[in-house]
C-alpha cells in the first residue's frame, strides 16, 4: 500500500515514496535487523518509519519531524504502528 501524501506537495512526496519504499534507496532490506529502538530524525511523511515497522513490527520507532505541514500525513502513515 502506498503511504499517504500531502496534497500541496504530492510530487515531492512521491519521489520520497518511490526512493524509499519502492527502490529501497536506504537499503532497508540489507540492514541488519534493527535494534529494539530506531530513531527517525526528519521523519518527513513517515516512509522510513513505516518501512522499518514493516520489517520489524516489534521495534520501538521514534519519529521526529519539525515541519508542521507534514504532521497529519505522518500520523496517517505511522498511526497504525501505535494502535
Amino acid at each position: 500500500m502506498c503511504p499517504s501524501r500531502r496534497s500541496n506537495n504530492s510530487a515531492q512526496d512521491l519521489v520520497v515514496v518511490s526512493d524509499i519504499a519502492e527502490h529501497d534507496a536506504y537499503r532497508i532490506a540489507q540492514m541488519p535487523m534493527p535494534r529494539p529502538v530506531v530513531v527517525d530524525v526528519g521523519a518527513h511523511i513517515g516512509v522510513f518509519s513505516r518501512e522499518i515497522h514493516r520489517r520489524n513490527p516489534l521495534a520501538q520507532i521514534i519519529a521526529v519531524e519539525c515541519c508542521p505541514e507534514n504532521f497529519s500525513v505522518l500520523r496517517r502513515n505511522i498511526g497504525e504502528m501505535y494502535e
